[in-house]
């Protein structure tokens, strides 16, 4: 798949691909028309990951986490974790707490 994306996660996809496998995870493009941002998730679906790296210096990321009640429904009422202005080795950190360990 052609991801119609900024560099930034494109590199970002491309590092957690290999680091993890292209396998370990699931993209969730909702924002097709934001460049900067993308969804990732695991085949269960059991949470989506929000990256953005709209306004950030490279390599600075904002992160959203939020509990998928299904694929495509969100529980709203727990609010999302938010991890701003983390570095790549932090986003690692937050992916395989939240994709790989789910």
């Amino acid at each position: 798949m052609k991801l119609a994306k900024d560099k930034t996660i494109l590199q970002l996809i491309t590092h957690l691909e290999q680091k993890f496998g292209k396998e370990s995870f699931v993209i969730e493009d909702y924002w097709d028309s934001d460049l900067c941002a993308i969804g990732l998730s695991n085949s269960q679906y059991k949470f989506l990951m929000y990256v953005s790296s709209s306004f950030k210096r490279n390599g600075i990321f904002h992160v959203e986490i939020e509990e998928i009640i299904k694929r495509g429904e969100y529980n709203f009422e727990t609010p999302p974790i938010v991890f701003e202005n983390i570095k790549v080795t932090e986003l690692e950190e937050v992916f395989k707490k939240y994709i790989l360990n789910n």
